[in-house]
Parts: C-alpha cells; structure tokens; sequence
C-alpha cells in the first residue's frame, strides 16, 4: 500500500481548468473516487492513487497533458512519444539535450534550454509567449520532467536549486517533498530545474519493456517511485512504518542505524524534515489510505498507527485535515 497523500491545492489545480470549460467535473470526481464534499475542502488530502487517476481522466477530458495550463495544449499520447525517443539516450545528459530539442519540435507545453557548466547541469524552463502561466502550470510541468529523468535512471537524481517566477505558495511545504534536497528560489526572474553536474553521466537504464509498463499508469509510476531509498528521510520513514504501533523514539531510531542521534536529526534536517513531522505525515497518510480503502474500524486504524486512544486519534486527524476521522470516511464511502 502506497501511503503518499496529495495536498487540496493539487487537486484542485489538476480539475480547474475543466471547470471553466464547463466540462462534467462532477463526472470526473467521481470516477476518481472523490466526493464533491472532499473536493470542496480547503485542506483535505487525498490518496496518490485518487490524484493519478484524476490527472488522467482530466487530461483525457481536454485532450491537454498540461490540463488546460499551457498557452498551447499538448494532446494525449504526446509525452509517450517523448518517453520511447529518451530510451534511446546514452545518459541523463543526452536526455536533457534530446528533451530540449523535443519540446522545440512540438512547441507546445514549455520551451526548454539546457544549462550545463562544470558544477551543475539542467533546464531553463519558459513560456512559448508572454503569457505568465500559473503555479500550477511550472508544478505539473517541472516535476514531471524530474521524474522522468528518475525513472529513465532508476535512481533519485537530486535536486541542487529550483527557480520559480513566483511569490511563495500555501503549497511551498510540499516542495521539499516533490524536489528533496533542493535550495527553492521564489520570486526569481527565471524559471530553472538544476541538477548536480555528476548526473549528467548517469546511463539510462530502462528498456522498452519497462516502458510498456510504466505506461499502463503513467501518472502513478510519476508520483509514486522507490528510487530515494538512499535518503535519511525514506530510511526512517520505512523504519518507521514497521514500528507504527509502537512508535520508536528518535534515539531508538538512530541506534538501530548505528549513528548517533544528533547526527540522524541534522541529516533529517539537511533533507527538509525533522523527525516529528516525518512521524506524523506517516501517521496522517497511512490513516488515510485505511479510510479510503479499507472498513477498518476508525479504533482499529487508530491503534494501528500508534494511538492509544480514539479520541486522541481524532484530535490529531482533524488538526491534519480539518474533517474527523468518521466525516472523512463519509466524504469518501
């Protein structure tokens, strides 16, 4: 079970311009599984599995991989073409090349640019007119390509900077989740992906049949991947979710790694995250995912992630989301 969850502003961006097309976003929502009720929340979350599924169907509905964010839409199929013409590449930085060329072809989405010099390698990202897209717009756009580049090495290729053309966000939290490790620049008179120079040498390793599966649900193989296993962050985390019972103390947590426990926490910190919001986003997204997809009773899934009374379940899942447990499940039944 995949314990990702997706913060409101996202979803509700992936659907928004559809709405204003007067497309059946009711119809939408609710072959994603979202309720309008969920839907109107202003800080709710949902399942990964939700948001790929929306993101797909939204696409389809406008025939617009960019949902509706681009000046100039790009149809359905597109980013498939562009994934068989990367398998070809040698490495990352071939890749960066060809994507550049790709998008100059096509002239839709994005133009991009390659910067490269010895300590740092990437995109510079721009409109193809002087239109000033949406947060949205570089969110879907930036992070899809940096995943792409991931899955095309199977390996989490850090992030050195991002530039953004655009003052911070509620969402900015989410940042450090989608790009880990990254210094994000707001308010920047350019828009720019960096990567460290090391990673253009980084081969392709996926084969054509990889890329028959990956596209059987291309948005989910985007948001969900098991390529940052090397992180402090996903270690604890999966050593975490073992223990969600009985939740271990960071001392316990960095004897079991054999370090010592301020050397764990910096780590966690130079990551973005310190271990008691870790502990708690496992927490909120696991118990998510239990009243999404499973008639667990809410004193069960309580017990399950660490707490010893419902009530104090309830307390910290409304602070998480707004909504008790009980009103969330109703929202998603």
């Amino acid at each position: 079970m995949q314990e990702i969850t997706i913060s409101s502003h996202f979803f509700r961006s992936a659907l928004s311009k559809a709405a204003e097309r007067g497309l059946p976003t009711a119809q939408l929502l609710a072959e994603a599984r979202i309720s309008q009720q969920l839907f109107n929340q202003t800080a709710v979350r949902i399942t990964a599995t939700q948001y790929a599924k929306l993101q797909t169907l939204t696409m389809r509905a406008l025939d617009d991989e960019m949902l509706g964010y681009g000046s100039r839409p790009i149809p359905v199929g597109s980013w498939s073409l562009v994934c068989h013409w990367l398998l070809s590449c040698t490495d990352i930085g071939d890749a960066l090349s060809r994507l550049c060329l790709c998008f100059r072809l096509m002239e839709k989405g994005f133009k991009l640019d390659l910067i490269s010099d010895s300590s740092l390698t990437g995109l510079r990202i721009t409109p193809w007119d002087d239109s000033q897209p949406e947060p949205y717009a570089y969110e879907l756009f930036m992070f899809g390509i940096h995943r792409i580049l991931c899955w095309l090495a199977k390996d989490m290729i850090p992030t050195r900077e991002i530039h953004l053309p655009y003052r911070l966000p509620q969402q900015a939290d989410e940042y450090r989740v989608m790009f880990p490790h990254a210094r994000v620049c707001f308010d920047s008179d350019r828009c720019e992906l960096v990567l460290e120079a090391s990673a253009k040498t980084l081969p392709i390793k996926q084969k054509t049949e990889d890329l028959i599966e990956f596209l059987h649900n291309p948005m989910l193989s985007i948001i969900v991947n098991s390529y940052n296993e090397k992180s402090w962050t996903v270690k604890t985390q999966d050593y975490l979710r073992q223990h969600l019972q009985e939740i271990p103390t960071l001392l316990e947590v960095a004897t079991e790694f054999g370090i010592h426990t301020k050397a764990l926490r910096k780590a966690l910190e130079k990551e973005g995250i310190s271990y008691g919001d870790l502990k708690s986003q496992l927490r909120r997204d696991v118990a998510i995912q239990y009243l999404t997809n499973t008639d667990k009773t809410i004193e069960a899934i309580a017990e399950l992630i660490g707490f010893s009374e419902t009530s104090t379940f309830t307390r910290a899942f409304k602070t998480w989301t707004r909504m008790t447990p009980k009103q969330y499940r109703h929202s998603v039944s």
